[in-house]
């Protein structure tokens, strides 16, 4: 899924730099492609990479308590993928805006949302990562 995610918004990318610059008009909603698809597939690539990190070699977190990790990720995940679609403005990665942003209020809050879920996501990389460097150290002695 990691690799599908980061393929998925690389794919929306060209897409939409071929619809938008090099034959402008030739393929349908390039804008929501190139905006709304490509952070869907970053956010499905940012959601996996925690869990590669934290579940290697074995497929399980290094203890119980380790599992917060785990639901946080999800749920910043989740939740990201709800809000994604519908922020406004460009995107991080995208040179257009995004045409299925919301306005107003709703806007605000959704920029707010997922810039908190992304702030975990990222927190839950550093504490997967943190969690191997632990697991051999561990095994070093």
């Amino acid at each position: 899924m990691l690799s599908l995610g980061f393929a998925l918004a690389g794919l929306a990318w060209t897409y939409a730099a071929y619809a938008l610059f090099a034959a402008p008009g030739s393929l349908p909603a390039p804008r929501t492609v190139g905006t709304g698809v490509a952070m869907l597939g970053w956010s499905v690539g940012l959601t996996c990479l925690p869990l590669l990190l934290l579940l290697f070699p074995d497929g399980r977190p290094p203890s119980r308590r380790w599992r917060f990790v785990v639901w946080a990720d999800f749920v910043a995940g989740a939740v990201l993928l709800i809000v994604i679609p519908s922020t406004p403005g460009r995107s991080f990665f995208a040179p257009v805006k995004n045409p299925l942003g919301m306005g107003g209020v709703a806007g605000d809050a959704t920029i707010t949302i997922a810039t908190a879920m992304a702030y975990v996501l990222f927190a839950t990389v550093f504490l997967s990562a943190l969690s191997l460097v632990i697991r051999y150290a561990g095994r070093a002695e």
